[in-house]
Protein backbone atom coordinates (compact mmCIF):
# COMPACT_ATOMS: atom_id res chain seq x y z
CA UNK A 1 0.00 0.00 0.00
CA UNK A 2 1.21 3.51 -0.78
CA UNK A 3 2.58 5.50 2.18
CA UNK A 4 0.56 8.55 1.12
CA UNK A 5 -2.70 6.64 1.67
CA UNK A 6 -1.56 5.43 5.10
CA UNK A 7 -0.51 8.97 5.98
CA UNK A 8 -3.87 10.47 4.95
CA UNK A 9 -5.88 7.83 6.82
CA UNK A 10 -3.70 8.39 9.90
CA UNK A 11 -4.35 12.14 9.74
CA UNK A 12 -8.11 11.55 9.50
CA UNK A 13 -8.03 9.21 12.50
CA UNK A 14 -5.84 11.65 14.44
CA UNK A 15 -8.13 14.60 13.72
CA UNK A 16 -11.22 12.59 14.70
CA UNK A 17 -9.59 11.54 17.98
CA UNK A 18 -8.52 15.11 18.68
CA UNK A 19 -11.96 16.60 17.99
CA UNK A 20 -13.83 13.92 19.94
CA UNK A 21 -11.36 14.27 22.80
CA UNK A 22 -11.91 18.01 23.01
CA UNK A 23 -15.67 17.44 22.98
CA UNK A 24 -15.34 15.00 25.90
CA UNK A 25 -13.45 17.60 27.95
CA UNK A 26 -16.76 19.40 28.53
CA UNK A 27 -17.99 16.99 31.23
CA UNK A 28 -16.15 16.18 34.41
CA UNK A 29 -16.98 12.49 34.13
CA UNK A 30 -15.44 12.15 30.64
CA UNK A 31 -12.62 14.69 30.89
CA UNK A 32 -9.87 12.18 31.63
CA UNK A 33 -10.73 10.01 28.65
CA UNK A 34 -11.14 13.13 26.50
CA UNK A 35 -7.68 14.32 27.46
CA UNK A 36 -6.27 10.88 26.60
CA UNK A 37 -8.06 10.80 23.23
CA UNK A 38 -6.79 14.26 22.30
CA UNK A 39 -3.25 13.40 23.34
CA UNK A 40 -3.38 10.16 21.33
CA UNK A 41 -4.64 12.04 18.28
CA UNK A 42 -1.82 14.58 18.55
CA UNK A 43 0.73 11.79 19.06
CA UNK A 44 -0.45 10.02 15.90
CA UNK A 45 -0.37 13.24 13.86
CA UNK A 46 3.10 14.24 15.06
CA UNK A 47 4.45 10.71 14.59
CA UNK A 48 3.17 10.44 11.03
CA UNK A 49 4.55 13.89 10.25
CA UNK A 50 7.93 12.98 11.73
CA UNK A 51 8.12 9.75 9.72
CA UNK A 52 7.34 11.57 6.47
CA UNK A 53 10.20 14.09 6.80
CA UNK A 54 12.72 13.85 3.99
CA UNK A 55 15.64 15.39 5.88
CA UNK A 56 16.09 14.11 9.46
CA UNK A 57 18.55 16.91 10.25
CA UNK A 58 15.90 19.50 9.43
CA UNK A 59 13.47 17.68 11.71
CA UNK A 60 15.95 17.74 14.61
CA UNK A 61 16.64 21.46 14.08
CA UNK A 62 12.93 22.29 14.01
CA UNK A 63 12.23 20.21 17.14
CA UNK A 64 15.16 21.84 18.96
CA UNK A 65 13.96 25.31 17.94
CA UNK A 66 10.46 24.50 19.21
CA UNK A 67 11.90 23.21 22.49
CA UNK A 68 13.92 26.39 22.99
CA UNK A 69 10.95 28.64 22.23
CA UNK A 70 8.71 26.61 24.54
CA UNK A 71 11.31 26.70 27.31
CA UNK A 72 11.56 30.47 27.07
CA UNK A 73 7.78 31.00 27.09
CA UNK A 74 6.76 28.31 29.60
CA UNK A 75 8.44 29.51 32.84
CA UNK A 76 6.18 32.58 32.92
CA UNK A 77 3.13 30.34 32.66
CA UNK A 78 4.22 27.70 35.17
CA UNK A 79 4.62 29.98 38.19
CA UNK A 80 2.93 28.28 41.15
CA UNK A 81 -0.11 30.30 42.13
CA UNK A 82 -0.81 30.79 45.80
CA UNK A 83 -3.18 33.20 47.47
CA UNK A 84 -1.64 36.63 47.71
CA UNK A 85 -2.63 40.19 46.96
CA UNK A 86 -1.29 39.81 43.43
CA UNK A 87 -4.14 37.53 42.29
CA UNK A 88 -7.46 38.49 40.78
CA UNK A 89 -9.44 36.47 43.33
CA UNK A 90 -9.76 33.32 41.25
CA UNK A 91 -6.13 32.27 41.61
CA UNK A 92 -4.95 33.85 38.34
CA UNK A 93 -1.97 36.10 38.75
CA UNK A 94 -2.47 39.68 37.69
CA UNK A 95 0.70 39.66 35.61
CA UNK A 96 -0.56 36.57 33.74
CA UNK A 97 -3.80 38.41 33.00
CA UNK A 98 -1.91 41.45 31.82
CA UNK A 99 0.24 39.39 29.46
CA UNK A 100 -2.81 37.68 28.00
CA UNK A 101 -1.35 34.22 28.47
CA UNK A 102 1.78 34.88 26.43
Amino acid sequence: MDFQIIQNVSYIIASALFILGIKRLGKESTAVSGNFMSALGMFIAVSVSAISFVDPLLEIVVLALGAVIGSVIAPGELIPVGYDSNTSGDGVRADALALGGL
